[in-house]
C-alpha cells in the first residue's frame, strides 16, 4: 500500500510538472502571437503544445477512465460517431492520430473555455482542420453518413466534417455547409465552412450558391460582428457578383 501511494505521488508530481511546462509554453506562445511579430511561425506550435501539456492530467484521466460496456471503439468520441449512425466514418477514424486529436480537442474546449484561452483553442482546431482535410484525401468517407451525422454531431465533430469536405469533393454538400454558416455550433465552424465554400466554389451549382448566399444573410448579424468571419463571407459575395451570366442561367434541379 505504501508503495502504491508513493507511485501515485510520483505520477501526480510528473503530471503537475507537465501542466506547469504547458502553461509556460501557452503563455509564451500567446505573447508572441500578439507582441512579437518578428518570429510568428513558431508561436502556433508553442500554443498547441502548451495546451496539450497543460491539459495532460485531464487527458490521461479521461483515457484511464473509459466507461465499461459493449463499446467497440477505444475513443469516446469515435464511439459516439458510431452510435449516431455513422459506423463507416467511425471505423475510418478509429485508432488514428486524427481521432485522438479530435478527442483531445474536445477536452481542451471544455477545460479552456475562457476568452483568455481563445487563441489556444483556435490554433488547436486549425491544426485539426488541416489534418482532417489531408486525411480525407487518402480515405473514402461515405457522403450519406457525413450528411446524416452533421446535424446531431458534437461541435468539434461538426468542424471535422466540414474539414473533410475540403479534402474530398465527393463529400461536398451545400445543405450541410449552409447549416454550418447559418446555424453554426461554434465560431470556428462558420469560419471554416466559409473557407470550404470558397475552395469549392467552381463545383457549386447556381441553386447551391444561392443557398449559401441565403445562409450568409440569415447569419448576417453574427457575421458582421466577427471581423475574420465577415471577411470570408464578403469574399463569397464577391465571387457571386463575378459569376458569369451563362453560369447563372443554369437550370434548377428537377424535384
Amino acid at each position: 500500500m505504501t508503495v502504491q501511494r508513493a507511485a501515485g505521488r510520483g505520477t501526480a508530481w510528473w503530471l503537475g510538472f507537465l501542466a506547469f511546462i504547458g502553461a509556460g509554453c501557452l503563455g509564451v506562445g500567446a505573447w508572441r502571437v500578439y507582441f512579437d511579430l518578428t518570429r510568428p511561425p513558431a508561436s502556433p506550435v508553442l500554443i498547441v503544445v502548451g495546451a496539450f501539456l497543460l491539459l495532460s492530467p485531464v487527458l490521461i484521466h479521461r483515457l484511464g477512465t473509459a466507461p465499461a460496456g459493449p463499446a467497440r471503439y477505444g475513443l469516446r468520441l469515435v464511439q459516439q460517431i458510431a452510435d449516431q449512425g455513422a459506423p463507416k466514418t467511425a471505423a475510418l477514424l478509429d485508432g488514428t492520430e486524427l481521432a485522438r486529436l479530435v478527442d483531445s480537442y474536445t477536452v481542451i474546449r471544455e477545460e479552456l473555455d475562457g476568452d483568455d484561452c481563445w487563441t489556444a483553442r483556435v490554433k488547436v482546431q486549425d491544426s485539426l482542420v488541416r489534418q482532417a482535410a489531408g486525411f480525407a484525401c487518402r480515405h473514402e468517407f461515405d457522403p450519406a453518413e457525413v450528411k446524416l451525422l452533421f446535424p446531431k454531431a458534437a461541435p468539434v465533430v461538426r468542424v471535422l466534417l466540414v474539414a473533410l469536405m475540403r479534402g474530398d469533393p465527393r463529400l461536398l454538400d451545400a445543405g450541410v455547409l449552409a447549416a454550418a454558416i447559418a446555424k453554426a455550433a461554434s465560431r470556428n465552424e462558420r469560419f471554416h465552412a466559409l473557407k470550404v465554400v470558397q475552395w469549392h466554389w467552381p463545383r457549386l451549382k447556381r441553386y447551391e450558391r444561392v443557398q449559401i448566399q441565403d445562409s450568409i444573410e440569415a447569419a448576417r448579424a453574427v457575421i458582421d460582428g466577427d471581423p475574420d468571419v465577415y471577411l470570408e463571407a464578403e469574399k463569397i459575395c464577391a465571387l457571386q457578383m463575378r459569376a458569369r451570366p451563362a453560369r447563372l442561367m443554369e437550370p434548377e434541379p428537377k424535384s
